[in-house]
């Protein structure tokens, strides 16, 4: 796996999904005793302990997953300039239409469209095309099958 880069914040999130996979994993575990005794042969033509078996590996993949990630990240602390587009940046793009946008540059995992600009991981297609460019880099990027061109017009700090 590549190298995953985070935030303080996304440690935390990581975490977080880390813990709420183990939850689960726990309750669907504690489940399967009932299921096969309430379903009679054990575990043979018993839906129910089927169903929970397919959701223990399902959060066991999960968990591995996650874990893998843990393995393979970097923190990044916040930018010290706005030189180029980093993680911890708020930058305006503006598409060929003349639409100006604003998005803040986030680490893996870190993506939240409720926020005012919206957060987007670095990995995003609108995003990812920016990193390490400088303002006045201009970009071709595919958004549910179309081509756009964006200008990069503004890099600041988040605050």
């Amino acid at each position: 796996m590549a190298t995953v880069y985070v935030t303080r914040r996304g440690i935390e999130l990581l975490n977080q999904r880390v813990a709420e996979a183990f939850a689960k994993l726990k309750h669907t575990q504690s489940q399967k005793a009932e299921a096969a005794d309430v379903g009679g042969d054990n575990w043979h033509d018993n839906f129910a302990f089927e169903d929970l078996l397919r959701q223990e590996m399902m959060h066991n993949k999960q968990i591995a997953d996650i874990r893998a990630v843990q393995n393979n990240l970097t923190l990044v602390e916040s930018p010290r300039d706005v030189d180029s587009v980093q993680i911890g940046h708020i930058i305006t793009v503006e598409d060929e239409d003349g639409v100006v946008k604003e998005f803040r540059v986030g680490g893996y995992g870190e993506t939240d469209l409720r926020m005012i600009p919206p957060r987007l991981e670095y990995g995003a297609p609108v995003i990812s095309p920016f990193m390490g460019m400088s303002v006045g880099a201009e970009v071709e990027v595919q958004i549910k099958g179309k081509v756009t061109s964006f200008l990069l017009t503004h890099i600041r700090k988040e605050t």
